[in-house]
């Protein structure tokens, strides 16, 4: 296959497919286990050259929708796996306040993790997701037909807490993050109801361990950055609609793993005052920039920097604007027969970070230009928080005082 992979033509590669798609699953629908390890490492191959999947998507697209649910059914297949022996662990812990089992009378070897004929391998788990995704990030492939199936799927992948932080977190989520950006037209509903389930797994997958100077571990964080921008408007939409305030307490729970982590970093992996650009030459209107600075061009690791801080802006402003609820306060007996409607709000949360320990207060001094670019801050506000920055302006700390004559700039 490698040595032939650049010269396959249409008939090919659907042979190839279609005898890989129909051998694997045995006379039982359970996979083949000999077979299995090498024949998805060729659908791999095959796969990850886009000129195969656009010949397998065109005429009817049977063949590339066929590789799809290949894919979605042996994945359900290592999930069904998973559930039971998660089913298992539950059923053999003891009960709370209860003696714990002797090791002698616990599970056997055979109870728990057994692998049948079905089971397959993390190492063929991602080898599936790296072609999911290879499948629906082709332009011209029919991918309203699959999207809600695959993305359940996938979803499911990422809800698997006690799994570790890697390679198929992040296939998962560029697989979610393609989904969402082309459905996000095609089909309103589940788009949203994407969104309203992937806020707890960005959570929860964000704060899991602390991501260092692993490039792997950056990529996947990188990933999960695209699924927030992705999401921004979305999550907008929803928490104004939000009866329950479910969706506003989700956005509450992201923001604040990203306050805590953001906060806890190093001088090195945060923004500083070198990474910007003060010059009054034009940038591009997509680029990264407020009205005061913009970004360096072509520094990678100031782009993550500067797309945390984006986020933050952005789910502080939302988390704010609908924290507000009317109220009316009641007319006493001879006072004021007439008073009017005050909005009664949570305390300032920037406000608040601003007079907290010191790693929170450098965060929300970095916060505020992008606030102010955003409009998030308007009216009072903008005047108590100028007081607080002029504040700041004093401080001994070098980098505090910046930070905080650039906030007041604006």
């Amino acid at each position: 296959m490698e040595h032939g992979l650049s010269k396959l033509r249409r008939k090919t590669t659907l042979a190839v497919v279609d005898h890989i798609t129909q051998t694997l699953p045995g006379p039982d629908e359970e996979w083949i286990e000999p077979l299995v390890q090498d024949y998805v490492k060729v659908l791999l191959l095959l796969i990850s050259r886009p000129a195969n999947v656009e010949q397998l998507v065109r005429q009817s697209a049977d063949g590339w929708e066929s590789v799809v649910h290949f894919c979605i059914d042996a994945i359900s297949g290592y999930l069904s796996y998973v559930d039971r022996d998660a089913s298992v662990l539950a059923r053999a812990s003891p009960a709370p306040g209860s003696t714990p089992l002797p090791r002698s009378s616990g599970r056997s070897s055979s109870d728990v993790g057994h692998k049948g004929p079905g089971y397959i391998s993390k190492t063929t788990l991602l080898d599936l997701l790296e072609c999911l995704y290879y499948l629906v990030l082709t332009p011209n492939s029919p991918l309203t037909r699959v999207a809600e199936e695959a993305s359940r799927i996938v979803l499911r992948i990422l809800k698997i807490k006690q799994a570790t932080l890697g390679r198929i977190q992040q296939f998962s989520f560029a697989t979610l993050n393609t989904i969402l950006t082309r459905m996000e037209l095609e089909n309103l509903d589940l788009v949203r109801k994407l969104t309203t389930e992937l806020l707890s797994v960005v959570s929860h997958w964000w704060d899991v361990q602390k991501v260092a100077k692993d490039e792997m571990l950056k990529s996947i964080r990188d990933e999960m950055i695209r699924t927030m921008f992705a999401m921004f408007l979305h999550i907008e939409h929803l928490v104004q609609m939000d009866a329950n305030d479910q969706i506003r307490k989700d956005v509450g729970d992201l923001l604040d793993v990203l306050w805590s982590e953001y906060s806890r970093r190093d001088a090195s992996d945060q923004l500083r005052l070198e990474d910007l650009n003060f010059s009054s030459l034009p940038v591009p209107p997509d680029f990264f920039k407020t009205p005061l600075f913009s970004l360096q061009p072509h520094d990678k690791e100031a782009e993550r920097k500067w797309a945390v801080l984006e986020c933050l802006a952005f789910f502080e402003s939302v988390f704010s604007r609908y924290s507000k609820k009317e109220r009316v306060q009641p007319a006493g007996g001879d006072e004021q027969p007439r008073k009017r409607r005050r909005m009664a709000q949570e305390p300032n949360r920037l406000r608040q970070k601003l007079k907290s320990d010191a790693e929170s207060q450098f965060t929300a001094l970095q916060l505020v230009p992008f606030l102010v670019h955003s409009k998030a801050l308007a009216g009072d506000d903008v005047w108590d928080l100028v007081g607080d920055l002029l504040g700041l302006v004093t401080s001994k700390q070098i980098q505090t005082a910046s930070w905080a004559m650039l906030s007041a700039a604006r």
